[in-house]
């Protein structure tokens, strides 16, 4: 009993100790593997997507691009998911750092990493996130594999590693201070119209065929409703607009009348 006791404990104290030095990361639905909410926030780096990041170390010159990858020069990084690529700056050799499928963004002890795997001869990539809200511009370091053959460290400084903050500057480009949906609303309605509008036609012309027995024209259901609509919306321009128009042209006649009694 004190055995199992003791067993009960440790596996408590682990489940602790888990909870406490990491965070669960959840990819958000339709989003890339670099877009991580967390209960502290989003952390979100399809922003520093935008182009390719660079940094030297030595001989090397390494490129990054998350969340949806890239290409570079021949060899093995010529492949479009490329996520992370070594370039020899003395032959242009290059090699596969970790590709964009692995990409993952975990939480340990507070700090945020993202990682790459699968590269060339077993290579992985692992970026340190480092929050700074003054940091605009984007700004990679490289330190090689010094430490362990074959995994690469880096740090990546940006306002984007931080809790929300690139939600702010996405919500910016709003007059009112935040996202704009009513394109995609306005879409939706459309596309919506015209759905149902081609429902109603498929539909009733079946009903007129299969239940009234009709052929021809007359299987459109409504039909005398459809032929008219053109001279309806007619009418409906004239009388809205006909006064308009008549006070003009009444206005251009009193105009050529004064001109010639002048």
């Amino acid at each position: 009993d004190k055995d199992m006791d003791s067993a009960v404990l440790l596996l408590v104290i682990a489940s602790f100790y888990s909870s406490v030095h990491s965070q669960s990361c959840t990819v958000p639905n339709g989003k890339p593997n670099c877009v991580c909410e967390t209960a502290q926030g989003t952390i979100d780096l399809t922003s520093v997507a935008g182009k390719t990041l660079s940094a030297d170390n030595e001989k090397y010159t390494y490129f990054l691009k998350p969340c949806y990858g890239f290409s570079y020069g021949d060899g093995d990084c010529s492949a479009s998911n490329t996520a992370v690529c070594q370039h020899n700056n003395n032959n242009d050799d290059n090699f596969n750092c970790g590709v964009i499928d692995q990409e993952q963004i975990y939480i340990e002890d507070n700090t945020i990493y993202l990682q790459y795997g699968d590269g060339n001869d077993g290579r992985i990539s692992i970026i340190t996130l480092i929050c700074d809200r003054s940091a605009d511009t984007p700004m990679l370091t490289a330190y090689g594999d010094a430490n362990h053959p074959k995994d690469y460290y880096f740090d990546l400084r940006t306002k984007c590693a931080c809790y929300d903050g690139c939600k702010y500057t996405a919500r910016k480009k709003s007059s009112q201070g935040s996202s704009d949906d009513s394109g995609p609303i306005g879409i939706a309605l459309i596309v919506l119209c015209l759905v149902g509008l081609v429902t109603y036609f498929i539909v009733g012309a079946l009903i007129m065929k299969f239940n009234f027995q009709k052929t021809g024209l007359e299987i459109i259901p409504h039909r005398e409703f459809w032929f008219l609509l053109p001279f309806l919306v007619k009418d409906g321009f004239i009388f809205t607009f006909g006064p308009v128009i008549n006070f003009i042209r009444s206005k251009a006649k009193g105009e050529n009348y004064d001109k010639l009694e002048q």
